[in-house]
């Protein structure tokens, strides 16, 4: 029989404090020090945009915007290839 050799690697494990969503009752986590209400306006931002009541157009760019990082990056609704810097 041969014994198998398994490598351990260091492991941090933190343990973040966590809220509920009302409408989903989805997990939020959060890390200490930040505004719970800026993570829950971020959820709701992207989970539940007709709360904040958001029109489909704003949306889709405030997604597109967050999704690239911040990083200016503008996604057109009506065009699947219309990309633009701002």
């Amino acid at each position: 029989m041969s014994s198998s050799r398994s490598r351990r690697f260091p492991v941090t494990v933190t343990k973040l404090p966590v809220t509920r969503c009302q409408i989903c009752r989805r997990t939020v986590a959060y890390r200490p020090g930040s505004s719970l209400s800026e993570v829950l306006t971020e959820h709701y931002r992207r989970a539940h945009p007709e709360a904040l009541g958001l029109p489909a157009a704003a949306r889709r760019i405030e997604w597109m915007s967050a999704a690239a990082g911040g990083r200016g990056v503008l996604a057109s609704t009506s065009s699947s290839s219309a990309s633009a810097a701002i």
